[in-house]
């Protein structure tokens, strides 16, 4: 039992892992191709969709980082209730699921106040 929970808590530590790194690609990606296009890129805060797209913006981030945190709080539980050792990697690995909700919201204030 002890080696399945490890594997689970592996595989979705490398899951979030790897939607933290691609966040941050596409970020970093929008960020030079809209300077390279102008210095002064304006978005159209009028029209319909920017709410919604602020909204999912959140939404969605927040939708994310609660099922990320709701699988791996419990596979951290596990492991640390069977090695005291994994306390430090699973909180490590519970705040960067954290971090994507944080993504989220600093994206959509990004959109709002730019």
């Amino acid at each position: 039992m002890q080696i399945k929970t490890r594997k689970a808590f592996v595989i979705i530590s490398l899951l979030v892992l790897l939607v933290m790194v691609t966040n941050a690609l596409l970020i970093s990606v929008s960020v030079a191709y809209s300077v390279h296009l102008s210095q002064a890129t304006v978005i159209d805060k009028s029209g319909p969709f920017f709410p919604i797209a602020v909204a999912l913006c959140v939404g969605l981030s927040g939708i994310g980082a609660g099922y990320a945190m709701s699988k791996i709080g419990a596979a951290a539980i596990s492991a640390s209730v069977e090695s005291e050792k994994s306390f430090t990697i699973s909180l490590l690995i519970v705040s960067m699921a954290e971090a994507i909700a944080i993504y989220g919201l600093i994206v959509a204030l990004l959109l709002i106040i730019l």
